[in-house]
């Protein structure tokens, strides 16, 4: 212009997205937070000034963004059609890095025992993570016993799928799946996460789970009564046993010394004492 132009403003409302936003007037040497409205005082003939502004997208935005900046003075302006931007849109490249780990317990397992597998699902973000799904491939013998996730759901039966939803940045899910197995050996299932976001690093998305199935280890269990006689009670808890794989022995202790003939010749795992009377 022809004059100095004074109390020069510049106004920029910054899109929804941006947060924290900060400026510089010194070439990015200091920031200060983004006020909205910036007075820069006045500006001679032929003088320039450079504003820099910034801020962090939020970890949840998409799409584009669309920003508008305003100048004005108190000088009069006999063109104000330049004072304007035109809308600068910026595309807002969504990344988010999903993680997976997982325990399998008990590891060995014994045959015809629940074993589970915990897998942890992490979004390292920065960016929420949308339509995420968690597969499990199960080999075969196994038997599901269920399945189910901290946030979302799980279906199937060979392969689970849990639909996770939408996961913010730094957000974990844990998905617990529990079976049983048919026979002895070692199963090995695959586990794997994708996300609709784009995902930096892939590597990090799939594993492995190996479980070791072994024999039941037999358990010497001597049932002693010290009163009274062998009743449903008494029999209930020897069947019990049995069922579980244990060898029971049961013995009235009133029975002319057998007790402890049984105890000096054989190995106990556990001595069970009840008075049955």
């Amino acid at each position: 212009g022809s004059s100095d132009a004074l109390n020069v403003t510049l106004r920029d409302t910054l899109p929804g997205q941006i947060q924290s936003p900060e400026y510089s007037l010194d070439d990015g040497a200091s920031w200060n937070p983004w006020p909205g409205i910036l007075n820069l005082g006045n500006m001679t003939v032929g003088s320039s000034m450079q504003v820099l502004l910034r801020g962090i997208v939020n970890p949840s935005a998409t799409g584009t963004m669309v920003n508008t900046a305003t100048v004005r003075a108190e000088t009069n302006d006999p063109d104000l059609s330049s004072n304007t931007t035109e809308d600068v849109e910026t595309a807002i490249n969504a990344v988010a890095d999903l993680a997976l780990t997982a325990t399998d317990l008990p590891d060995p397992v014994p045959l015809g025992y629940k074993t589970t597998h915990t897998i942890t699902v992490t979004n390292n973000g920065p960016s929420y993570a949308t339509g995420v799904v968690l597969t499990e491939v199960l080999p075969e013998g196994t038997n599901l016993v269920s399945a189910a996730s901290t946030s979302g759901s799980c279906s199937g039966t060979t392969l689970i799928s849990c639909n996770l939803g939408t996961m913010a940045n730094n957000k974990t899910v844990i998905v617990n799946i529990v079976s049983t197995f048919a026979s002895l050996g070692t199963f090995t299932s695959a586990v794997q996460v994708a996300t609709d976001t784009t995902d930096p690093e892939p590597l990090n998305n799939a594993i492995s789970i190996g479980t070791a199935v072994v024999p039941v280890e037999e358990r010497r269990v001597l049932l002693l009564n010290v009163n009274g006689y062998y009743n449903s009670d008494g029999n209930n808890i020897y069947q019990t046993l049995l069922r579980a794989g244990a060898a029971a022995t049961y013995v009235n202790l009133s029975q002319n010394g057998q007790a402890a003939a049984l105890i000096q010749v054989n190995t106990y795992d556990q001595i069970w004492v009840f008075d049955l009377s």
